[in-house]
């Protein structure tokens, strides 16, 4: 561990080793970056030897974080510094304080938003390394200093950004119940409704656990029910005719025989507006 540390003070220009300073960073030749990707789910991390792993990573529909696990975690709560320092062969770049950060006693005490884990990858952009400095979890008479190295970033970083830009703009939740309207008296889909579809259709289309969507049907309570349950019957079946169309296999799609027609209503059926609202089509994914 004492030959880590001599390498990693070179590396980067704290200025001399002395006693009470503890510095983490990845030497030259042991950095390295990795990513993973897909629609739904981004990351980008890098391994800080002896002391844990820095993940930059998105969830489709949800915004950037940066999270630093650990192998020993924290005995207590408390606040880091946050730094940009340069590596010993950029001379003429100045050392930036970012603010700071809070930690918690977890295997994962860092978890920095989305505005900082953006100021993070700047820096590292631009060739710095980004540094929380700390006391340490002991005793605190050490001061800790860990640093993410910008040492063949460039490739993994353009892998990330690929994927962040290609990533879907909603989550699981967002698509996860949707309630498409219809027309009195009619089961034609509108322009609305088939934008709402297309976006179940795409989700459904990348994740794959997402076993079965249920369609149920509803109408309002105008006219006899057995007609009323028909119709409800035909919405249902104009929305999993559409979703087939869209790519999305049948066995994954199933029309609920419990709520036809106007039983069951999610509204009143005194007002107009209540009504309309019973004219739908209550679609519902499962994982």
């Amino acid at each position: 561990m004492r030959r880590s540390l001599f390498i990693i003070s070179l590396l980067i220009p704290f200025g001399s080793t002395v006693a009470g300073v503890q510095r983490y960073a990845a030497s030259e030749h042991e950095s390295s970056w990795n990513t993973s990707s897909s629609r739904l789910y981004c990351s980008l991390s890098h391994e800080i030897p002896i002391y844990g792993r820095v993940v930059f990573e998105r969830a489709a529909g949800e915004e950037l974080q940066m999270s630093v696990e650990v192998k020993q975690k924290p005995l207590n709560v408390g606040s880091a510094r946050v730094l940009s320092l340069a590596p010993s062969w950029k001379h003429d770049a100045r050392e930036r304080d970012l603010g700071k950060v809070s930690y918690v006693m977890a295997q994962t005490p860092f978890k920095l938003d989305q505005a900082l884990a953006r100021r993070f990858l700047a820096e590292l952009e631009k060739g710095m390394f980004p540094t929380l400095s700390y006391k340490d979890w002991s005793d605190g008479r050490d001061e800790v200093q860990v640093s993410l190295s910008s040492v063949n970033l460039h490739r993994a970083l353009g892998e990330f950004f690929d994927c962040l830009t290609s990533q879907l703009p909603y989550s699981f939740d967002y698509v996860r119940e949707s309630r498409i309207a219809f027309g009195f008296d009619s089961s034609e889909l509108s322009a609305t409704a088939k934008q709402r579809l297309d976006e179940v259709a795409e989700y459904m289309l990348e994740d794959r656990d997402v076993g079965r969507i249920t369609l149920e049907g509803r109408t309002d309570n105008v006219g006899y029910r057995r007609y009323n349950e028909a119709l409800a019957k035909r919405r249902s079946e104009a929305v999993r005719n559409y979703l087939i169309e869209k790519g999305i296999e049948p066995s994954r799609l199933q029309i609920s025989s419990k709520l036809y027609g106007e039983r069951n209503p999610i509204a009143s059926n005194r007002s107009s507006q209540g009504r309309a609202l019973n004219r739908t089509v209550e679609v519902t994914l499962s994982k």
